[in-house]
């Protein structure tokens, strides 16, 4: 989701090297005798390293992926089908969806709420805290002074405020009628991608990597049956297909 994708791209890694190389305190001395190397910043976990950079990336830019009508339908359909990850999953290393999304969509919208209920100059705070701290792992001490709350109590939170806002959102779309209820084609795991139906409407194809094999182009008819594998070592989003239903370009 973005306006300027270049403009995007280097605010979000820019954000990573001012924010890995913040140094105060204690560490500014171990800085001076081994140099740059002493980044603690860049020992906090994944979840607050990338998802800071991607709160960034939305904050100032036009686009963002706190933008993203996809990151809100990852997030919202972890809510309520209540399959939300706890912060010890966040940083994304999962075998299972999100996987490493997590620490992008979700924590994006976890600083933005940081953000409505703390205030910005919190975040940043807790950077320079952290960036100061006699110890790197110290992470819900630092929090607990800046914000008045453990990570994980941040966490439960935010994950409340959450089902509070989809719920509403559900029980609005339930009073103008009936939802539809979706029905799930594949089960191959991790990621499924780039689906498409053939024009005459008979054939799906889409692509797998699923970390059990190599990736592959799938192809199976529209109802679900009869899958099988086009194509492997291939994984790709952008599939399309010829007028005749016969051929497809990749």
């Amino acid at each position: 989701n973005y306006v300027d994708w270049l403009e995007m791209l280097l605010t979000h890694e820019f954000t990573h090297i001012v924010h890995i190389d913040m140094i105060g305190g204690l560490p500014r001395i171990l800085r001076a005798v081994f140099g740059s190397i002493v980044d603690y910043n860049q020992m906090q976990p994944r979840w607050i390293v990338e998802g800071y950079a991607t709160y960034t990336e939305t904050e100032l830019t036009e686009g963002g992926r706190g933008r993203s009508p996809f990151t809100d339908m990852v997030v919202r359909a972890a809510v309520l089908e209540k399959r939300f990850p706890s912060i010890s999953q966040a940083n994304g290393e999962m075998s299972s969806w999100p996987s490493g999304f997590l620490p992008y969509l979700f924590c994006v919208t976890f600083h933005e709420w940081l953000r409505e209920t703390y205030g910005h100059e919190k975040i940043q705070d807790y950077n320079k805290r952290y960036a100061s701290s006699v110890s790197p792992y110290l992470l819900n001490q630092r929090a607990k002074k800046t914000f008045g709350k453990t990570w994980p109590q941040l966490w439960n939170d935010w994950r409340l405020s959450l089902e509070q806002r989809y719920e509403k959102q559900l029980a609005a779309l339930r009073a103008e009628g009936p939802v539809t209820a979706p029905t799930q084609l594949t089960h191959h795991g991790m990621r499924v991608s780039g689906a498409r139906f053939s024009p005459d409407g008979k054939q799906l194809v889409y692509s797998v990597a699923n970390g059990e094999g190599p990736s592959e182009l799938r192809i199976m008819n529209a109802d679900g049956t009869k899958g099988k594998t086009l194509l492997k070592k291939y994984f790709v989003d952008s599939i399309t297909w010829t007028a005749d239903s016969k051929r497809i370009a990749f």
